[in-house]
Formats: structure tokens, C-alpha cells, sequence
């Protein structure tokens, strides 16, 4: 680590911080900041701030902020908010407001709300909910609710939850848990942990840990930590 300079995340690099300079997140740069200017996040650039304007974040523009108007996010434009409307964050688009009607935030329509319903957040469709059912928020199904079973999020499929088992988030199974064992997250199996040893987040493997080093989180490897060094 040299005096006055930064490790970079992303490359591995070591930059030298230069005086009224910032370092770039993306592609580990080092950009001079002009006065009343503005560094962008996505692309690495230095935008001058124009009066009553604003700073995209995603394409690194600036546009011009008309009063009673809102910049949207997304599409780096801008659309005059009329009286009772709102702002669709997806495609940019303004929608009235029907009375008793949602706006729906993925396809940016307006539903109107039926007595004991829900409005379904993903295909934006209205669904009775029944007694003792549950409202599966991927498919927009409603799936009846069984004694001593679990709704799975993902498949929406109802699964029996047997004793010392635990129900598997991303396949929708139920895994027996063993002794001395751990529930991978990510495939749903089940890995004996040797001791001294850790269950890896990612690929669902067991690695050793050995002295002075550390697991590394990305691509779950080991990686021996040497004097006056700096684990990237």
C-alpha cells in the first residue's frame, strides 16, 4: 500500500489518489473533479451541474428539470407529472389514478381493486383470496394452505414439512437434516462438516481453513495471507 493511494475493488489495482481527484467505482480510474460538476457512477465521466438540472445516474446525462416535472431514473427522461397520476418506475410512463384502482409497478397498468382481493404484483391480475389460502407471489396462484405444511415461494407448490427436516428455499424439496450437518442454500443438499472446516456459500462445498489464511467468499477457495499483504 503506497502513501495517498487506494486498493481497487473491482481490478485489484493500486491507484494513486490524485489532490480534488475521486476515484472511480466501475472501471478504477482516477477523474479530476471539476467545480460544480458531478463524478458518474456507471460510466466513469465528469458532467458539468447545470442550474435547476440533474445528474443521471444510469447514462450519465444531465437534463433539465421543468417545474412540476419528475427526471425518471430508468430512462434518463422527463415526464410532466399531471394531477392525480403517478409515476411508473418501470417503463417511465405516467398513469392516472382511478379511484379505488392500484397502479400496478411491473407492466404499468391500473386495476381496480375488488372487495377481499389482492392485486398480484408480477402479471398484474386481481385474485380472490379464499379462506385459509395464501397469495403464491410468483405465478399469482392461490394455493390452499395444508396443516403442518409451507408454501414454497419460488414454484409455488405446497410441500409437507416432516420432523428434524427443513424446507429448501431455491428447489422447493424438503431435505432431511443430519447430525453435525448443514443445509446448503443454493443446490438443497445436504453436506457433512468435517471439524475445522466451513460449509462454502457459494458452489455448496466444504473447504479446510487453514492457518493464517482466509475463505474467500467469490469463488470459494482458500487463500494463504502473506506479511504486509492485502487480501484483494
Amino acid at each position: 500500500i503506497l502513501p495517498k493511494a487506494v486498493l481497487c475493488l473491482h481490478r485489484n489495482t493500486v491507484i494513486q489518489i490524485l489532490p480534488k481527484a475521486v476515484l472511480c467505482l466501475h472501471r478504477n480510474t482516477v477523474i479530476q473533479i471539476l467545480p460544480k460538476a458531478v463524478s458518474c457512477l456507471h460510466r466513469n465521466t465528469v458532467i458539468p451541474i447545470l442550474p435547476k438540472a440533474v445528474s443521471c445516474l444510469h447514462r450519465n446525462t444531465v437534463i433539465q428539470i421543468l417545474p412540476k416535472a419528475v427526471s425518471c431514473l430508468h430512462r434518463n427522461t422527463v415526464i410532466q407529472i399531471l394531477p392525480k397520476a403517478v409515476l411508473c418506475l418501470h417503463r417511465n410512463t405516467v398513469i392516472q389514478i382511478l379511484p379505488k384502482a392500484a397502479s400496478c409497478l411491473h407492466r404499468n397498468t391500473v386495476i381496480q381493486i375488488l372487495s377481499k382481493a389482492v392485486l398480484c404484483l408480477h402479471r398484474n391480475t386481481v385474485i380472490q383470496i379464499l379462506p385459509k389460502a395464501v397469495l403464491c407471489l410468483h405465478r399469482n396462484t392461490v394455493i390452499q394452505i395444508l396443516p403442518k405444511a409451507v408454501s414454497c415461494l419460488h414454484r409455488n407448490t405446497v410441500i409437507q414439512i416432516l420432523p428434524k427436516a427443513v424446507s429448501c428455499l431455491h428447489r422447493n424439496t424438503v431435505t432431511q437434516i443430519l447430525p453435525k450437518a448443514v443445509s446448503c442454500l443454493h443446490r438443497n443438499t445436504v453436506i457433512q462438516i468435517p471439524p475445522k472446516a466451513v460449509s462454502c456459500l457459494h458452489r455448496n462445498t466444504v473447504i479446510q481453513i487453514l492457518p493464517k489464511a482466509v475463505l474467500c467468499l467469490h469463488r470459494n477457495t482458500v487463500t494463504q495471507i502473506l506479511p504486509e499483504a492485502v487480501l484483494c
